[in-house]
C-alpha cells in the first residue's frame, strides 16, 4: 500500500497512519483503521519520507523499533506485522545534518538502502523505459512507435525530471505523431537543465553544531549525567581530518603546513606524533 506523506494533512497524520478511537479528537465520531492496520500482512510505501514533520518521526521510529503502534485516543497497542518501505528524492543525510531529520529513524530506515541514479546517468536504460511507457499509452495511440532518430535525441538529454519527465515526453510525442511513428520533430523541446534540483551540502560550521547537538541530545535522552569529554572527544575526530589536509595541501612540508593551518611548527609536531600521522620529515 503506497502512502503519499505529503498529501496527507499535518494535523492528522498520526490519525492517517495509526487509526484513532472514537472520540479521541473532535471530529472522531466513530472509530477508524489507520493505514497501517489496513496493510496488515502486506507492505506499506511510505513516499517522500523526508516530508515526514518531525513530531510524527518519533512515532513512526517506534514502530520501526517495537513493532506496534497505538491508536489516537487508545492505551492499547496494536501490533504492526506489515513490511516497511520508505522512499524520498531529497538527500536525508543532509537532514539530518541540518537538524530537520531524526538521526536514529533514518539509520533505522536504512538497514537495506537502494540508491536510484538520476536518469541521466543511466542512459542504457532509456530504450526499456521508452517501451514500457509506450505499452502503457497502447490504449489511447494502439500504433505509437520509436524510430533510431527520436531515440537517439531522448539519450542525449539530461532529464532533470528524471523518468516522470521521459514519460510526459512520450505522451506529448504519441499524440503529436496521430497514431504514427514518433520521429525526432515529435518531441517537445528539452526541458532547462537548471530545473533539476541540487543537493545542497551545509557549510562545515552547521555540520558540526549539529553534531555537537545530537551528541549532547544523545546523553541527555539517555539519562547519562553530562559528558566531560565531549570536546576532547570531539577534537580527537576533527583535528586529524586538518592534519591530514594541511600535509596533503602542502605536499607533506611541515613547515609550510604549520603555516597554512596557522600553528607553530612545534605544535605540529607534537599532534602529528599523538595521532600517529605521517613521518618524519621538512
Amino acid at each position: 500500500m503506497p502512502i503519499a506523506l505529503p498529501a496527507l494533512n499535518p494535523s492528522l497524520i498520526e490519525s492517517e497512519l495509526f487509526g484513532h478511537v472514537k472520540g479521541a479528537f473532535t471530529g472522531a465520531n466513530e472509530r477508524r483503521e489507520g493505514l497501517f492496520s489496513i496493510a496488515a500482512g502486506g507492505t506499506v510505501l511510505l513516499d517522500e519520507i523526508g516530508d515526514l514533520p518531525l513530531s510524527q518521526q518519533v512515532k513512526l521510529l517506534r514502530v520501526l523499533e517495537q513493532g506496534h503502534f497505538t491508536l489516537v485516543g487508545d492505551v492499547r497497542p496494536k501490533q504492526c506485522n506489515a513490511r516497511i518501505i520508505a522512499a524520498t528524492h531529497q538527500n536525508l543525510v543532509n537532514k539530518v545534518a541540518s537538524g530537520d531529520f531524526r538521526q536514529d529513524l533514518y539509520f533505522r530506515l536504512a538497514v537495506f538502502e537502494i540508491h536510484m541514479p538520476a536518469l541521466r546517468d543511466r542512459v542504457e536504460d532509456i530504450p526499456e523505459l521508452c517501451q514500457h511507457s509506450l505499452r502503457r499509452l497502447h490504449y489511447r495511440q494502439p500504433d505509437a512507435a520509436l524510430d533510431a532518430e527520436a531515440l537517439e535525441e531522448l539519450q542525449r538529454r539530461d532529464w532533470p525530471g528524471n523518468v516522470r519527465e521521459l514519460r510526459n515526453t512520450l505522451e506529448h510525442a504519441a499524440l503529436m505523431a496521430r497514431g504514427g511513428a514518433i520521429t525526432k520533430r515529435h518531441l517537445p523541446a528539452a526541458q532547462p537543465a537548471f530545473l533539476a534540483v541540487a543537493d545542497s551540502t551545509p557549510p562545515l560550521e552547521t555540520l558540526i553544531q549539529n553534531w555537537i547537538r545530537q551528541q549532547l541530545q544523545t546523553h541527555s535522552d539517555s539519562g547519562d549525567q553530562p559528558n566531560e569529554g565531549l570536546f576532547d572527544r570531539f577534537l580527537t575526530v576533527v583535528e586529524p581530518i586538518f592534519l591530514r589536509a594541511g600535509l596533503e595541501a602542502t605536499k607533506g612540508n611541515r613547515s609550510n603546513a604549520a603555516d597554512l593551518l596557522g600553528m607553530h611548527r612545534a605544535t605540529l609536531r607534537e599532534k602529528l606524533k599523538r595521532y600517529g600521522i605521517g613521518d618524519d620529515g621538512p
